[in-house]
């Protein structure tokens, strides 16, 4: 371990290398999207030390850290490598906020009892991010290009942008906190308006339903008010008519609330894994919770030590639970009284409120709802009551309680994280990965249907555009149907039009906007395990073979997906990663620039004219829809301006890398990301990122180089007009042999020139 030296090295650093830090600086105000700052960071690291590996680490919520970008390692190794072991080097580097560098590892004495990483050379640094004295990341590189020892410069280089970098990050996290913010503000205001809705709606019916009874119940005190002279039994008649009305207001508002409340889906709300310990914690230590013992002068003591069950539950779900729980039974105690809180595992994680006190009978039956006791008069509670056990059924928990010697015991059991907890975890990922697809296919209707091993039944695991009707009933045997018959033949099935294909012969259901559609087997190891349903694309247009090939794509990456889902023990983190990349993709898509279709429909032609494998069709088509999106994460002044300074084109040269993150959680294949980080490599080398010649570039790069640009140049751009068709193949012709691989724009032209009578020379490629 050393000290800091940067700044002592400032004044000895090479001009070019303060000019690089520099632009740095200015380039990272221009995004505060993560991953695209941690490649910045990687680019100025490598180039500047001549490094081979290199990554940027940065905290998970459970004290772990994880790659957030990397240079020179295994996309799986740096995708699922998670640092927690205090005897690693990194670790080390963390928890003492102290960078390290050296120049021989095996003669480095301090470092002998840390385990270490695989390196080519004995040389390397890891460098602390600090922000208000904390760690927020790590930055680390090894293996110089020429198997020397890193210099003193070159560590003082790494603590200078470890620097740049907590200031960076630091500015990210705000910008990603105040959006999610704004994210749940705007979903805060519609379940205002929601409610506010629902409010008028209760206040109607209020006033319809209770009008009655209510009517009754007044003149009959009115009634015995004014009678001096009346008989106990008329006097007995009166007050049976208060009752029976009273129990009648009752159960009417107890109706309305249950119309009123929402779906059991809704009020499932976000369920995560979490652990059972830190769910109780994260409750206790609430301000509401604080604040209303503190005002009744009770203490909350809690016995739970270390809990290791994980549970799958919403924490404000059950946050809300607890708070009604405490509002409920609070009241009944004294002053001094303590609440203590147990904790036991075995097939639910339970939590035992011990409370010094019994409560009233009526109200402990009413949370067992063994009883409906019409004597109990008190509306508020009985409402209360009514939320609490709305709560315990529509998440599927159990709640018991029961007055003993010592005072009430009330129960609260929540399945572990097994598999049928996690369950709505795994349909949630799949719902969001369904929306994907149907932005980037532009779709209306997908489905991911997966076999139950029990019953072999084929159930909608994940879906958008469908109702939550069909969501929940569709069941279909195998050979049922078109999915069940794709299933069970393990084949796609390319329909164009439902009511005349011989397979199906049938009308056209009512959810379908079109006649078209298209169903693919998802398989692993040789095996059906599901199926992916494609419906009505908004353009009305039916499918095609490109269609199915890129559908075969997608499939594939939803198998992994799924696959890793099923196989592995999800932590929160875990869904949050998985959940955050799908958001962050369905936004890139969204608010991607149009051209995406011309690409793509360009891109079959030319993959056709080059005689591209099934399996390379596949692939162009794939990354034809996402090569770009990692544009979509740069700040708009920079994609609206008409001149760009040298920080600018820092950026945007960041983006093939921005595009690789963004896919990065759910991608298998390595090729497509290596065609998506070297599409702007030019033939004669001058390109970037690493300035490949020739055929080292993969050739559907190449492709993808020249599609690009037309498209690029026959698109509208602030910068300059449109280029007429004719023009913009005349420019892709003048750059074959520099610029583009001769034997692509050759091809290209037999395209472009082939469809004369169609829409490219118009500068568009139709629909896909």
């Amino acid at each position: 371990m050393v000290e800091d030296t940067a700044y002592s090295e400032m004044s000895f650093m090479p001009d070019h290398r303060l000019a690089a830090l520099q632009e740095l600086s200015s380039a990272m105000l221009c995004t505060d999207d993560i991953g695209t700052i941690g490649n910045l960071m990687l680019n100025c690291a490598t180039s500047l030390t001549n490094a081979e590996r290199a990554s940027i680490m940065l905290p998970r919520p459970e004290n772990e850290f994880y790659i957030v970008a990397a240079r020179g390692l295994d996309r799986q190794v740096a995708r699922d490598r998670i640092v927690k072991d205090d005897r690693g080097i990194v670790a080390q580097v963390i928890r003492s906020k102290t960078p390290c560098w050296t120049q021989d590892i095996s003669r480095d004495e301090s470092l002998r009892p840390l385990k270490k990483a695989k390196y080519r050379t004995n040389s390397f640094i890891s460098c602390p991010i600090i922000s208000n004295n904390a760690p927020v990341g790590v930055l680390n590189v090894a293996d110089k290009k020429d198997r020397s020892a890193f210099s003193s410069t070159d560590f003082a280089v790494i603590q200078m942008l470890a620097n740049q970098a907590a200031a960076a990050f630091d500015r990210a996290f705000l910008i990603g906190q105040l959006k999610a913010k704004i994210a749940e503000l705007e979903d805060a205001n519609a379940r205002i308006i929601r409610a506010k809705e629902m409010e008028t709606e209760f206040a109607m019916r209020c006033s319809h339903e209770l009008r009655t009874p209510l009517n009754a119940i007044r003149g009959a005190a009115l009634f015995l008010q004014k009678s001096a002279n009346i008989t106990r039994t008329d006097q007995h008649e009166f007050y049976q008519i208060i009752s029976q009305d009273s129990e009648r207001m009752l159960q009417t508002v107890q109706t309305l609330l249950t119309v009123l409340q929402p779906q059991d889906e809704s009020r499932a709300g976000n369920p995560m894994p979490i652990n059972f310990r830190e769910l109780i914690e994260h409750i206790t230590s609430t301000k509401a919770l604080r604040t209303m013992l503190a005002q009744a002068s009770v203490r909350l003591t809690s016995r739970l030590k270390e809990f290791p069950a994980d549970v799958v539950v919403d924490k404000n779900r059950y946050t809300e639970l607890f708070m009604n729980v405490m509002e409920l039974t609070v009241p009944y105690l004294q002053k001094g009284d303590s609440i203590a809180l147990h904790a036991s595992d075995n097939s639910h994680a339970q939590l035992r409120i011990l409370f010094p006190r019994p409560l009233p009978e009526p109200v402990v039956s009413l949370l067992n709802e063994s009883a409906r006791d019409s004597s109990f008069e008190r509306l508020d509670l009985r409402l209360r009551i009514s939320s609490v056990r709305k709560l315990i059924d529509a998440n599927r928990w159990e709640l018991q309680a029961e007055n003993r010697t010592g005072g009430l015991e009330l129960t609260v059991s929540v399945p572990k994280n097994t598999r049928s907890s996690r369950e709505r975890v795994f349909r949630k990922v799949l719902n969001r990965f369904a929306e994907f697809v149907c932005e980037l296919l532009a779709l209306n209707t997908c489905s991911i249907m997966v076999i139950d091993p029990l019953t072999t039944q084929l159930t909608i695991h994940g879906a958008h555009g469908i109702s939550p009707e069909i969501f929940r009933s569709t069941r279909l045997e195998m050979g049922e149907h078109i999915a069940g018959q794709v299933a069970a033949k393990g084949k796609p099935l390319l329909i164009e039009n439902v009511e005349t294909d011989p397979s199906t012969m049938k009308l056209n259901r009512p959810h379908y906007n079109t006649r078209s559609l298209l169903s693919v087997p998802l398989i692993k190891n040789g095996r059906v395990f599901g199926v992916l349903n494609l419906n009505n694309k908004r353009s009305g247009e039916a499918f095609t073979e490109a269609d199915l090939a890129l559908s075969t794509a997608i499939g594939a990456r939803i198998t992994n997906l799924v696959e890793g889902m099923i196989s592995s023990s999800l932590t929160e983190s875990d869904c949050k990663i998985h959940l955050d990349s799908l958001d962050n993709l369905i936004s890139a898509v969204q608010s991607s620039p149009p051209g995406r279709s011309a690409v793509f429909g360009i891109m079959r032609d030319l993959a056709r004219a080059l005689r591209l494998s099934q399996e390379d069709l596949q692939q162009a088509l794939y990354v034809s829809l996402l090569f770009d999106l990692g544009l979509s994460v740069l700040n708009k002044r920079i994609t609206e301006k008409t001149a760009l300074d040298p920080a600018d084109l820092t950026v945007i040269r960041a983006h093939p890398t921005s595009t690789i993150n963004l896919i990065n959680q759910f991608e298998i294949s390595d090729e497509v990301c290596r065609i998506i980080l070297h599409h702007h490599e030019r033939y004669n080398g001058t390109g970037y990122p690493d300035g490949l010649r020739g055929e080292e570039i993969p050739l559907i790069s190449r492709m993808l180089a020249v599609v690009d640009a037309y498209t690029a140049m026959t698109s509208e751009r602030v910068y300059r007009k449109t280029f007429s068709a004719e023009k913009a193949l005349g420019e892709i012709i003048a750059g074959a042999g520099e610029l583009y691989d001769p034997a692509v724009v050759a091809a290209f032209q037999q395209v472009i020139r082939g469809n004369s009578s169609a829409l490219y020379l118009q500068g568009r490629s139709g629909n896909a």
